[in-house]
């Protein structure tokens, strides 16, 4: 039951309004690149799966707003809240899923179009670093406690290692985010300066780009708000971050996809 403080209303229709336009972004994408007859690469096949995981996160995430996250802690019941602490832990490995995998499609992309031995090599690092560093978080999240039923229902006892761990892991990989966002966005220009493009393609790449360093300033926002998360009323406090979770991802996937437009 929402009071009159919820953040409830329209929760469900920004998450479902990013997953719906980087899915139709990402759709006319391999549109064109199959009309064109230029067929699918792993890029291709990388974004399509962080879309999903989008999609599940955001399947979980209104099962979670729908029993009661976005208001008060104390205002949610027992059961509703056993439930959203569930849906968060898995509204977490899915979005983190996605934001990995949509930077490694990025990277993928960029791969693709250099020959540079040296730029690849960093591109593979970026690759690895990201995946390792963002997906160790969940893993942190499900290991944290034992059994695992007591990582979201204190109902079942259990020993749990210190919380601040997984704090600096979350802020450390969402730092680490924004910075390769903001390298992924200057990127293309090194891989794409001594071809010859057309205006249509050159303001495809600056827009790319652009949105490309929108995605950095979310991360580093995220970064900021996982450093001051220190509210017990994390069903309400935390409503803008799980946004900018969702959001992060879908940017980028919508960054890929104009330039081949």
């Amino acid at each position: 039951m929402a009071d009159d403080g919820s953040k409830r209303p329209g929760l469900i229709v920004t998450f479902w309004i990013l997953a719906v336009v980087s899915g139709m972004m990402m759709g006319l994408r391999l549109y064109c690149k199959v009309w064109r007859s230029r067929g699918l690469w792993w890029d291709d096949y990388t974004m399509l799966l962080s879309w999903m995981a989008l999609v599940a996160s955001v399947c979980f995430g209104t099962i979670m707003v729908l029993r009661g996250f976005g208001d008060h802690f104390w205002a949610i019941g027992p059961d509703d809240i056993v439930v959203v602490n569930f849906m968060v832990l898995l509204v977490t490995i899915f979005s983190v899923v996605a934001t990995s995998v949509s930077k490694t499609s990025f990277a993928l992309t960029l791969c693709r179009l250099t020959s540079d031995v040296y730029l690849q090599g960093i591109l593979v690092f970026i690759i690895v670093s990201i995946n390792v560093l963002m997906n160790a978080i969940w893993v942190a999240a499900l290991a944290m406690c034992a059994p695992i039923e007591s990582v979201t229902n204190n109902k079942f006892p259990g020993e749990c290692w210190s919380s601040p761990v997984l704090f600096k892991l979350s802020l450390a990989s969402s730092f680490y985010s924004a910075v390769l966002d903001f390298i992924l966005a200057i990127l293309p220009w090194v891989v794409l300066k001594d071809m010859t493009l057309s205006t249509r393609e050159r303001l495809g790449v600056c827009l790319a780009m652009s949105l490309a360093a929108l995605a950095g300033g979310i991360a580093m926002a995220k970064t900021f708000m996982v450093f001051h998360m220190s509210s017990a009323d994390y069903t309400y406090s935390r409503v803008n971050l799980v946004i900018l979770a969702f959001a992060e991802p879908a940017i980028s996937i919508i960054a890929m996809s104009i330039p081949v437009l």
